[in-house]
This record gives structure tokens, C-alpha cells and sequence, in this order.
């Protein structure tokens, strides 16, 4: 009940302190924007919070005006792609190049036998996807200065599939989700806050033996602020970079039309689905080693931690008007490497939008492939 209550803290602590932190300007202090601590502000994610929060800055300080979406460059866009594997879609984000499609934890595999109950049991969860992604070219001087009222936009597309299958040999899956996406990103920069971060998908959800059909259309939207007191979605480094963290933070709507219910009793008596929810939670990276300006930008951290709370307000599955799921997952990257972990996960509730009701401890392998 305690992480509960907390996690649901969470959903509105971050918006509170976002506007108490818009009433006053204050001081751009550009180290709040050197993530990798080489003492500049970097091409990509870096550039994109600095510019965007400085701009603002000076709109606070000399007038206050309205803030059209428009592309800021005349210049050269840089297109880049790649197929990825990873835990989730709604990892990926545009904040920088080519590895900002690239998910942030690996797929988790998972295999373990009962020989005393001849039983198996099988994990998998994960999304293959391709990638692209399209931004201003950073070196065609015809993008630059960053132009008063407007905001610089980067745009993603993504196709693929994404897979959670928890299979204990019993008739009925604990959990069985075989979906299909097709999704348009785009990351606006400028506002209010630093950047904003929408993403459209069309999608199909099914199982894996292609009983059950819906179509779905979804919405999420990610804030990114990088307030010193505030990082919402924006990671912060402490103790010298020897820890980093991030406050996550993402509001989503969903509908669904239940084409064919398939074994799936969630889905039984129900023609439509739709609803309002998010999800809040905090990010723990540590490292090994602190930051250094020589060279260790891409550090590849010792473990990774994540706990969170996902909820959806509506008419959702089950007949249910409200779901809920506590998540807790840890990583341990093995051999120095971000593609290879040993990935521990426990959930606890109903699954937000699908319905699936689960308590599960999973210990596994974590893969993540990407160009």
C-alpha cells in the first residue's frame, strides 16, 4: 500500500513543483546541462535542454511572448536509422542521435523448469523495432542562431513488435500480449519547459496464437525539464557521476476497439476500451568510475535500478474503471557491456489497458541490439 500511495504522490508532485519553478525567472546556470561532465554542452540532448531553457530565459527577462511551433532551420536534416531490441517502445525518445532510439534496458528472457512437477516455465518481454530518426544538421550554419519564438522539432518513426509472454506450461497464459506498431515521434523544444516529447502509435494487440484481436490507437506524452531541483525525465549526475539519477514522469491515453475476445476472459462482453493514465517512477544508475572530461562520455554503468507505479483511469478491460501496476526492476551489466544483463523484475497488479492481473518475480537475461 506504501509504494502505492508514494507512486501516486509522484503523478502530481512533479507538475506542482514544474509550476511553482515557472513563476520567477532565474539565472541560466549551463552546468545543470553538462550531463557527461567534459565541460561543454554537447551536440544532442545537451544542446537541445540548454538552448531551449535559454531561450526562454531571455523571453521571461525581456517580454512575454506567444511560442508557435515552427522548425528553426533553413539548413540540412540529418536522417539516421537501425534495428533495435529492447525491454519497451516507450523508452525510445528523440533527445539525441542515432542512440537515442536505442531502448534503454535489454529484452528479458527468462527459462526455468520444475522438474519435481514436470513443469516449464518461460518468460519473455521485449520489443524489435526499426528506428528512424530526423533532425536539424547540427553542422549546416543555416540552422544556427537558435531563432526567438520557435521551437527546433525532431521527428521518429517507428515500426515493429512487442512481446510479453509469461508461459507456465497451464492452460491459460499468466500473460500473453503479441502486438504490432507503427508510431510517429516528435520532440518540440522550446516552451515552458525545456522540451516536450509526443508520441502517436496504431497498433494491434494480440496473443501468440493469434486468437484475440485489437485495434488500438494511443497517445503518450514525456516533459522534460532540466531545473537542477526538477530533472523531470532529464537524468542528473551526483557524487562526482558515481550515481546518476532520473524522475520519470509520462501522462497516456488509449483506445481500443475488441474486434475478437479470443481466451482472453479480460476481453469477454466488451466491444470497446478506452481511458487516461501514466506512469511515475525514478531512475538509479551507478557507475564505477566517476566522469572525467578524457574520454568516458559512454560510460557503461555497474546497475541499473527503476521502481514505478502505471495506472489508467476509464472504461477498461475487465469492466474495470481503474488498473494499477507496481514495478520494480534491477540490472547488472555483465563484462562492462550495455547489451548483456542480468535483469531482475517484480509486478504487482493489473497490467494498465490490457488487464492482465499478475504478481511476478522474474529473474533473467536482459539483451538490447542496436546499430
Amino acid at each position: 500500500m506504501i509504494p502505492v500511495l508514494c507512486a501516486r504522490a509522484l503523478l502530481i508532485g512533479p507538475l506542482l513543483l514544474a509550476a511553482s519553478n515557472l513563476k520567477a525567472a532565474e539565472p541560466f546556470d549551463p552546468s545543470i546541462y553538462d550531463l557527461n561532465g567534459n565541460g561543454k554542452i554537447d551536440d544532442g540532448a545537451e544542446a537541445i535542454a540548454a538552448l531551449a531553457s535559454l531561450n526562454q530565459q531571455l523571453k521571461k527577462e525581456v517580454r512575454a511572448a506567444p511560442i508557435p511551433i515552427a522548425r528553426t532551420s533553413k539548413g540540412k536534416r540529418t536522417t539516421k536509422s537501425g534495428l533495435f531490441l529492447g525491454r519497451s517502445l516507450s523508452e525510445v525518445d528523440l533527445l539525441s542521435d542515432i542512440k537515442a532510439l536505442t531502448p534503454e534496458e535489454g529484452a528479458l528472457f527468462s527459462y526455468s523448469r520444475d522438474f519435481n512437477g514436470n513443469n516449464d516455465t518461460i518468460v519473455a518481454e521485449g520489443a524489435l523495432y526499426f528506428g528512424m530518426l530526423s533532425r536539424a544538421d547540427e553542422n549546416d550554419p543555416r540552422n544556427h542562431p537558435y531563432p526567438e519564438n520557435a521551437v527546433d522539432l525532431n521527428e521518429g518513426w517507428l515500426l515493429g513488435t512487442s512481446f510479453n509472454i509469461v508461459d507456465d506450461n497451464k492452460p491459460g497464459r499468466i500473460v500473453d500480449q503479441l502486438n504490432f506498431y507503427g508510431g510517429y515521434q516528435l520532440l518540440a523544444a522550446g516552451g515552458p519547459i525545456d522540451a516536450n516529447v509526443f508520441k502517436a502509435w496504431l497498433h494491434h494487440d494480440g496473443d501468440f496464437e493469434f486468437k484475440s484481436s485489437v485495434v488500438s490507437a494511443s497517445l503518450e506524452w514525456f516533459p522534460y525539464h532540466a531545473h537542477r531541483a526538477l530533472p523531470l525525465n532529464f537524468p542528473q549526475n551526483v557524487f562526482s557521476g558515481y550515481l546518476r539519477y532520473r524522475p520519470k514522469f509520462l501522462l497516456n491515453g488509449q483506445f481500443s476497439s475488441v474486434l475478437d475476445s479470443g481466451d482472453k476472459a479480460e476481453l469477454d462482453s466488451i466491444d470497446e476500451v478506452y481511458g487516461i493514465g501514466g506512469e511515475a517512477g525514478l531512475d538509479l544508475w551507478v557507475f564505477s568510475d566517476p566522469i572525467s572530461p578524457f574520454g568516458n562520455v559512454d560510460r557503461v554503468p555497474l546497475a541499473h535500478a527503476y521502481v514505478g507505479y502505471k495506472n489508467a483511469w476509464g472504461d477498461l478491460t475487465n469492466g474495470d474503471d481503474y488498473q494499477d501496476l507496481f514495478v520494480a526492476e534491477a540490472d547488472y551489466y555483465i563484462s562492462n557491456s550495455p547489451n548483456i544483463t542480468l535483469t531482475a523484475s517484480y509486478k504487482n497488479g493489473t497490467i494498465p489497458y490490457s488487464g492482465e492481473e499478475v504478481e511476478l518475480f522474474t529473474v533473467g537475461l536482459g539483451v538490447l541490439l542496436s546499430p
